[in-house]
């Protein structure tokens, strides 16, 4: 049979040209050609199956993860502020929760730690009072000239944390022209000097032990000679 379009013979039964694919007149109507004849071949979809290792890839039945609630705190030039991106604050946009430079020279200062350096501006260093009841390497606390008020009030020169036996305002030691004297405050457990009471003003030389409650101070006293041979006074 030839092709009615390009003339050309073709081998009867078939339903199309071999040469330029036309039907020819025994093709019945209306069928269509096959994928092996020629036919736009279906489309399929291609599945990758999860990673069941994969934190973030979608388990079976479960929603989709909703995005966390912004904040109008934490957000700048949103909506309220006409901007099309929210920003979140960050430690270094001065949000709470930044942390202070110890070295800042215009950091706040702290009004309990400026009252105490103005307390004791110009008033030399005599000695230190150390103790090792609260830890094992030790602690101390600085002796100047002057009146020093010892006990568990923080208005206090030397303050002792930690000892319940120990009053607001337990004791006081007192330097002054090269000599130390300790005093109780009326305190309810007492004030002791090498483990006496102390019922009245009481000298104290280097190296004696003074104990309130359970905590036990060692007075170690400078040598004024060579502290007045290196001090220079402001």
């Amino acid at each position: 049979m030839n092709c009615p379009s390009c003339k050309r013979p073709n081998a009867e039964g078939i339903d199309f040209c071999d040469y330029c694919g036309t039907p020819l007149a025994s093709a019945p109507a209306g069928k269509r050609k096959t994928e092996m004849e020629g036919g736009p071949a279906p489309k399929h979809k291609t599945e990758i199956a999860a990673d069941p290792l994969d934190p973030f890839a979608p388990r079976h039945g479960a929603s989709p993860p909703k995005p966390p609630p912004v904040s109008p705190a934490h957000v700048q030039g949103g909506a309220a502020g006409g901007g099309d991106k929210p920003k979140y604050k960050t430690v270094f946009d001065g949000g709470a929760s930044a942390p202070k430079d110890p070295s800042d020279p215009f950091a706040p200062v702290d009004p309990a730690k400026k009252k105490a350096a103005d307390k004791n501006a110009g008033k030399r260093i005599v000695g230190f009072l150390v103790s090792f009841d609260r830890s094992a390497e030790g602690n101390y606390w600085v002796i100047r000239e002057g009146r020093n008020t010892i006990g568990r009030d923080e208005e206090c020169d030397i303050v002792i944390e930690g000892d319940e036996m120990v009053s607001s305002t337990h004791a006081v030691l007192l330097w002054r022209n090269g000599r130390t004297i300790v005093d109780d405050e009326k305190s309810q457990n007492g004030t002791f000097l090498n483990e006496a009471d102390v019922m009245e003003k009481t000298d104290v030389k280097d190296g004696d032990v003074i104990r309130l409650g359970r905590t036990n101070l060692m007075c170690r006293l400078l040598d004024q000679a060579k502290v007045s041979a290196l001090w220079k006074p402001a």
